[in-house]
């Protein structure tokens, strides 16, 4: 196929989708495939919690909501008019954001959730839902806080991941197979000819740049672990054997946590 002179690409889309992903289920119809699915059968699974970053040099008595209304004044920022409706009227920005972050700048330093959040073991244990946003409080995030985005791991967190995954697996040149779901491949007929892609680890960036998020699944040819990032949640489940996950919650380029707490 000619791609204009460009190497060709190394991840590939699967015919016959659906077959490559039936043993999701067991034998039982496949769920739905929106948001990504939660496997289950492995010995131990680990959530890996979305990247949030501070910058101490920022005032953090303003909001991003204030910031953003304050650059609405100023002229700095247009509107949001769709439909002549002003959406800036009646929405809050809360400063999180959707899909693949890059890591950010030097002025930016990570901050762990049970840092930013004293009391995080308490709420895992009352939480009825995965991590998610709703483990804060409501509202616009302090300005100088960048907190977890949603639908994808981040750029550090991924990176630490991968690594930590290919050398389990046979180095960045073994193979692996990638679901998008409906959410995240943005292709809402998806379900009828699901996003399943496959390739060598060392080629999944091109999914990243593709669709502007981390896989919803992805997986070894044997099986041996496998990946869920939801898109509606700040976080990615991990299940594989208990070495896996010890070498996962031991790295200290990834956050993680245990949910549900025992």
């Amino acid at each position: 196929m000619n791609n204009g002179g460009r190497e060709p690409t190394r991840m590939a889309r699967i015919d016959g989708a659906v077959e490559a992903i039936d043993w999701f289920a067991g034998g039982a119809e496949i769920p739905e495939l929106f948001a990504g699915v939660d496997a289950h059968g492995w010995d131990a699974d680990v959530w890996l919690l979305s990247a949030m970053y501070v910058n101490h040099s920022l005032p953090s008595g303003l909001t991003h909501d204030e910031v953003h209304k304050i650059q609405l004044s100023a002229g700095v920022e247009a509107p949001l008019v769709i439909a002549d409706v002003n959406l800036d009227e009646t929405t809050v920005v809360q400063g999180g954001g959707l899909g693949f972050s890059p890591t950010p700048g030097p002025e930016w330093s990570r901050v762990r959730w049970a840092d930013y959040s004293p009391d995080l073991d308490r709420i895992a244990r009352e939480a009825k839902v995965p991590p998610c946003f709703r483990w804060f409080p409501p509202g616009s995030w302090p300005a100088n806080v960048l907190p977890p985005d949603e639908g994808s791991l981040d750029e550090s967190s991924f990176r630490a991941l991968v690594a930590t995954l290919a050398e389990q697996s046979g180095g960045f040149g073994a193979e692996i197979t990638a679901l998008y779901a409906d959410g995240a491949s943005g292709d809402w007929a998806g379900e009828q000819s699901p996003h399943v892609w496959r390739g060598p680890f060392a080629a999944i960036d091109e999914l990243i740049e593709r669709f502007g998020c981390t896989p919803s699944n992805f997986w070894p040819a044997d099986r041996s672990w496998f990946v869920y990032t939801d898109y509606d949640l700040w976080a990615t489940k991990v299940s594989g054997s208990r070495s896996l996950i010890h070498a996962l919650k031991s790295n200290v380029d990834l956050d993680s946590i245990d949910w549900p707490s025992a």
